[in-house]
Order: C-alpha cells, then sequence, then structure tokens
C-alpha cells in the first residue's frame, strides 16, 4: 500500500505541475521522483525503462556537467550522474553500460574506445576506474532504485587476451584448443563470413607457422572455441563472476556466433549455441527471486530462409527451451522512420504491424522487444538525424518508442537530440554527450529533453505497462494510429492514438469504458453512445488515455509543440592525424603522423613514378575515424600534380583513396578538415 500511496502522490504533484505549465512543458523545477517498484522476478518488464550508456562518451567524474574531451568519460561520471539525480529525472530506472573491462581499445590514446576486445574479463578498465568505482557506480544505482546490466562479450576475445597469446605460441600450449585453428580454412570449416570476406586470419607471431585462426569479427578479435567443454565452462563462471559485482543481468554481444557449423556459411544460428544459452539461463535462474537476472540478446541479423523476426523468436525460445528474456529489436529503427515519413495509411499499416503482431507473435516463447530508436552500432541513425531535424515526426518517434509494449531504450544522448549518422564509421553514434545542450534543453519548454522525461515517467509510474500487450483499435479515419496497452499483471490499460496525416485530424474510435486523458489535449474529446470522439489531433500528434480508471490522473494536458533540431554532426577536427597507406604499411605511428596548420595537416611521403599509391587519413589506428573516399571531396582539390589520376577503390565510407604519381620524388599530401573533408597533394 506505501508504495500506491506513494505513487498517487506523485501523480498529483505532477498534475498540479502539469498544469500550471499551460501549454509548455517543462521539468526542471520538478524533485526527483523515485523509480516504479521493480523488485523481483521479471522487473524488466515492470515499467521499467533503460538508459544506454556509451562509457567513454557520456561524462568525466573529474569534470562533472563538462563534455568529455576526446571521449574520456569514466565511471565516477556516471556515478555523480546517478547521485545528481540525472537519471531519476529523465525517469529511466535500468542503465546497460557498455563494455567496461580491460580490453585493447579501451586505452586513452584509442580512438574508438568500443571494449568488444576483452583482456581480461575480470579487471576493470583503467581509463575507466577501478573495482570500487564500479562497486560504488552499482550501490549508488541501486540506493535509488536503479538496475544496472553489464555488456558481455562471450564470442571472442582480443588477440592480445593471455589466452589466446599462448594459443598461438605453441601446438601444445595450455590454451591452444581454446580458439579455432586450422592448417589452412578447409572445406568443412565455417565461412565465408556474413560480410562475404572470410573468417580467416594468419597470427602475427610466427612461433608455429602455417595455420590461420578463426575471427568472425578481424584479426583482433578470435573466436572462442565453445566446442571446447573447458572454454564453456570458463564463460560462464565469467558470467557468474561478473553478475557478483552487483550487476542486475547483461546484454549479450554477437549472441548467434558461439558456435560453427561444418558447412561452408554455417558461421550462426547454430542448435549448440541455442544450447549454450539455455544452461547459461538456468544459472541466472539459480538466483534468488529478489535478484533476478535477466539478459537480452543481440542477434541482428539472419540468414537465407529467415526473417529478423524469426530469428528473434528463436533466441527467446528454441524447441521448447527458455533462452533470453528479451532480444534487441532490430526491425523498429528503420520501420519507424520509414512509416512516420511516409504517413498516412501504409505508415498506419507498418507500425501497426510490429508494434501489435510482432510484439504478440513473440507472446509464446515468454520474451519481448528490447526496442531502440538507435545504438552505439550503425543498425540506425540517431533519431534527430534520421528525421532531418523535424521536431514533430521526431517527438512522435521518440513517444511510440517508449510507450510500446515492449522494453524501450533510450540510447545516451538522443534526449538531447544529438546528431549521429549511419553515413561513417561507428564513431558517428559514439561522440561526447553534449552537456552545454542538456543543460540548456533541461530547461527549455517543449523540448525533446523535458518529452522524453514525461513519457519515461508516464511508463514508470502509470500501471498499463506492467507487462503490457497491445492490441490494434480501428478507428473512423485510416490515418490515424490507434492501439490499446494492457497490462499483464493488473487492471491497468491506457489507449495511444496517433495522426500520420500532414493536417490536424477529428476522428472516432469504439469504446465501452470511460477514459481519461493521461497525455495531450484531451479536453474536448467525448465519449458518448459507445464512442470516443477526439478533436483536432495534431499532425504528428499523440493522445493517450487511461482506460476505466476515472482515479487517473494527467501527466501533460496539452498537445506538446515540438521543437526543431540541428540534424547535421559536427565531428571535432582530430587532434591528431595519420596517413597510412601501402607506401607505410598502412601504420598509426609517429613517423606517419601529419602536421597541423589550423585546419590542415600535411606530410611529406617519396613516391615512385607510375606506382599507384592507396591511401587514406585516421586519426588512429584501425576501427579508428577513417577519412576514406567517401569522406573526402576529390572535386574540390586544391591541386592535382600533373600525370596523376585518382579513383576509388572498395565501398562505402572506408573505401581507400588511389593516387598515381607522374614522376618520382616527393609529394606532400595535405589533409583539410571540415564538413566535406578535402585532400590534395602538392610535388615537391
Amino acid at each position: 500500500m506505501k508504495t500506491v500511496v506513494a505513487s498517487a502522490i506523485i501523480l498529483i504533484s505532477f498534475f498540479f505541475v502539469s498544469f500550471s505549465s499551460k501549454s509548455t512543458l517543462a521539468l526542471a523545477s520538478l524533485p526527483p521522483a523515485p523509480s516504479a517498484s521493480n523488485t523481483g522476478p521479471s522487473w524488466w518488464t515492470k515499467n521499467t525503462v533503460f538508459y544506454q550508456i556509451w562509457v567513454s562518451a557520456f561524462q568525466n567524474g573529474a569534470h562533472l556537467g563538462q563534455t568529455p574531451s576526446g571521449n574520456t568519460g569514466n565511471l565516477k561520471g556516471i556515478t555523480a550522474a546517478i547521485q545528481n539525480g540525472y537519471f531519476t529525472k529523465l525517469g529511466v530506472n535500468a542503465l546497460w553500460l557498455s563494455p567496461i573491462f580491460a580490453a585493447s581499445s579501451l586505452t586513452p590514446y584509442s580512438a574508438n574506445k568500443h571494449g568488444y576486445d576483452t583482456l581480461d574479463y575480470g579487471k576493470v578498465a583503467g581509463i575507466y576506474g577501478n573495482a570500487q568505482d564500479l562497486r560504488d557506480l552499482i550501490a549508488a544505482a541501486h540506493e535509488r532504485r536503479i538496475r544496472v546490466i553489464f555488456d558481455f562479450v562471450p564470442n571472442h576475445t582480443s588477440n592480445e587476451c593471455p589466452w589466446f597469446t599462448d594459443s598461438e605460441s605453441s601446438l601444445t600450449s595450455a590454451h591452444r584448443n581454446w580458439y579455432i585453428w586450422h592448417t589452412q580454412p578447409a572445406p568443412d570449416a565455417p565461412g565465408p563470413t556474413f560480410n562475404g570476406a572470410s573468417g580467416w586470419h594468419i597470427p602475427s607471431g610466427i612461433a608455429v607457422p602455417g595455420y590461420t585462426y578463426y575471427g568472425i569479427f578481424g584479426k583482433g578479435m578470435p573466436d572462442l572455441n565453445y566446442a571446447n567443454p573447458e572454454v564453456s565452462r570458463t564463460m560462464r563462471q565469467v558470467v557468474r563472476n561478473t553478475l557478483s559485482w552487483g550487476f542486475d543481468g547483461m546484454r549479450v554481444d554477437a549472441a548467434r556466433y558461439l558456435f560453427e557449423g561444418k558447412e561452408p556459411g554455417t558461421y550462426a544460428d547454430q542448435p549448440a549455441t541455442h544450447q549454450w544459452f539455455d544452461q547459461l539461463r538456468k544459472l541466472l535462474g539459480s538466483f534468488p527471486s529478489r535478484q533476478s537476472k535477466m539478459m537480452m540478446a543481440e542477434v541482428w541479423g539472419y540468414g537465407p530462409g529467415a526473417t529478423q523476426l524469426s530469428i528473434d523468436k528463436t533466441y527467446l525460445n528454441y524447441r521448447g527451451d527458455s533462452e533470453f528474456q528479451a532480444v534487441l529489436d532490430f526491425i523498429w529503427p528503420t520501420t519507424v522512420v520509414q512509416a512516420l515519413k511516409e504517413g498516412g495509411q501504409d505508415g498506419v499499416m507498418a507500425l501497426q504491424q510490429h508494434i501489435v503482431d510482432d510484439t504478440q507473435a513473440l507472446i509464446p516463447t515468454g520474451g519481448v522487444f528490447a526496442t531502440f530508436l538507435s545504438n552505439h552500432d550503425l543498425a540506425a541513425s540517431r533519431p534527430v538525424t534520421s528525421f532531418g531535424g523535424k521536431g514533430p515526426q521526431l517527438y512522435l518517434a521518440t513517444a511510440l518508442t517508449t510507450l510500446g509494449p515492449w522494453i524501450p531504450i533510450v540510447y545516451y544522448g538522443n534526449e538531447i537530440a544529438m546528431p549521429g549518422s549511419v553515413n561513417g564509421p561507428d564513431s558517428n553514434m559514439r561522440q561526447p554527450f553534449d552537456w552545454t545542450s542538456e543543460q540548456n534543453l533541461v530547461n527549455t519548454p517543449n523540448s525533446l529533453w523535458n518529452w522524453q522525461a514525461i513519457l519515461d515517467r508516464l511508463r514508470s509510474e502509470y500501471g498499463a505497462w506492467v507487462n503490457p500487450k497491445a492490441y490494434a483499435v480501428n478507428t473512423s479515419d485510416q490515418n490515424i494510429l490507434a492501439f490499446e496497452i494492457v497490462s499483464g499483471s493488473g487492471n491497468k490499460s491506457a489507449l495511444i492514438t496517433a495522426n500520420l496525416s500532414p493536417t490536424a485530424k477529428s476522428f472516432s474510435l469504439p469504446l465501452s469504458v470511460s477514459a481519461t486523458g493521461l497525455l495531450g489535449d484531451t479536453s474536448k474529446d467525448v465519449v458518448r453512445g459507445g464512442r470516443l470522439t477526439i478533436h483536432q489531433l495534431p499532425p504528428d500528434g499523440l493522445r493517450v488515455w487511461a482506460l476505466n480508471d476515472t482515479q487517473a490522473v494527467s501527466f501533460f494536458s496539452h498537445d506538446v509543440h515540438p521543437i526543431s533540431y540541428n540534424p547535421q554532426l559536427a565531428l571535432p577536427a582530430p587532434e591528431q592525424l595519420y596517413w597510412r597507406g601501402t607506401v607505410n604499411g598502412w601504420g598509426a605511428n609517429a613517423g606517419n603522423l601529419m602536421t597541423r596548420q589550423g585546419k590542415v595537416y600535411s606530410l611529406t611521403v617519396s613516391l615512385t613514378s607510375g606506382v599507384m599509391v592507396q591511401f587514406k587519413f585516421a586519426d588512429s589506428g584501425w576501427g579508428s575515424y577513417n577519412y576514406g573516399w567517401n569522406n573526402c571531396s576529390w572535386d574540390a582539390a586544391h591541386a592535382i600534380p600533373p600525370g596523376a589520376t585518382a579513383g576509388s577503390l572498395g565501398n562505402g565510407v572506408y573505401a581507400n583513396i588511389t593516387f598515381i604519381p607522374g614522376t618520382t620524388g616527393d609529394y606532400t599530401f595535405h589533409f583539410e578538415y571540415g564538413p566535406n573533408a578535402l585532400w590534395y597533394v602538392t610535388q615537391n
């Protein structure tokens, strides 16, 4: 009863603040509200809103409230945000941390601190802090009833991991069979990989010549050999040990790839992989119910004869055996963007298909979607970029994602309209959190930050989103999306309507119970004669009602007035830039470091007449931001040496630039940083 009373008081307080704000939307003056009760089994489906943090990009504990310079975020910065009430004010009650344990890429000198190349599964990466910092973070979160999950990387390690360096050292080494070795990629070995390239690599060391090893994600991340029972046992123990830090669960990276088949191309989705995760689910089930643990899978992609939905279902329940409680929803980001841009009946049908039909299809599996608009990968551009900065579509997409029948995930920075494009490397999606924008938006009426906070609070505090299910509702206008959210653990339900037409719409729908406005200007909407009539819902507008709950209190009583934002990604000028190419072995070392004057970087290279050079510019080593053919403008080159030609090799943003010198001698390569980076060559 105490929880119910407390929630009622919060709702009533919110009611007065909302109405006093007139037609504005501001939460900056609100005191932090406690998160919804999320203890016990299935806490992740009980009003939970996740927030995904890219740790290096979020906040540095020594420079609170400032944008991390050069991706210097750390654990103390996250703890400070927890203690300062950032997540509570935003209405989220669970955090997902990007990889935080020792990894080759988690160094001060790495431009792309991704952390998926693990060195030590039990040691906190030094750039993020130490063991006590991690304990402090988890304790601070739990004091505020915020859950924390970690990013588990089971498929592969770094090629600098002690396990691998021992494995490649000798045919009889203790860890030789911990990885997958062949004298050559044999016909019965997995491959090619999903991108058409071979997953087989020649080791850097020459201790055992003539062997190649398997690494589906590249030479730097060799796959572990799960056919070895010792590896399997060790990785289960890694999970148990990591959870003992106090984590509430985990997101599992690259879950499809643990075991490989014997036929070419059978590098994913093997029965043995499902069996391993079934056993891992049993391990999670061994914890007491009050310490209930969850795991959600990244199973992005699918093979011939499958769909993303069919693959998702198998990782929730494979032939009757429970696996993951949730799968990351890679269907939604492109679906919602295309549907809102297209609008009309087709847009409504596409949204309804996923919100209702696809989520209903998961119910027999016992699992749910964990849904997002963008993440750290190139699954989709950040929403402000996807919608070209258009406020109405951006706000509606945010609302549908937050209020859908799934576990919503807010990717750090999306609440402040940080841009990020898939037309570039992963670093486009991992830029430092803009604390200046955050401070401004918190105090700006109708800002996206305040809109996200209201949506999060609505979901966290109103009971319709406890184990929610969705049902389609027909309306008198085919441009209107309408669905009902019904709690699977109580008597709460909510009706959500959205207008996918370019003009304001009035329409009606069947309704045999009472309707109380929860969100939007519902003052003129009327329930009469078994129908709800809705008046003048704005284009890309949203209204939400509590059904058959006359005690419900409005969270925001006006239609929001969305703000437009700048969708362009403005990457900071690199602190250092390297010329990497065939002449110098593609190295990122002191000899290849370009000198800088303003925004122009330069390096002199000796070349031979007629011998083509391939090259690109990079702010560090592999995995960094590579300025290749698609990132630069040859047409705007300042000078082209006589006899020089240029072309493009490869595809995508990493495509190499090519240059053929007309005479033998020294050439200076220049790179001018800007929105459309320029490069040119001068002959010495």
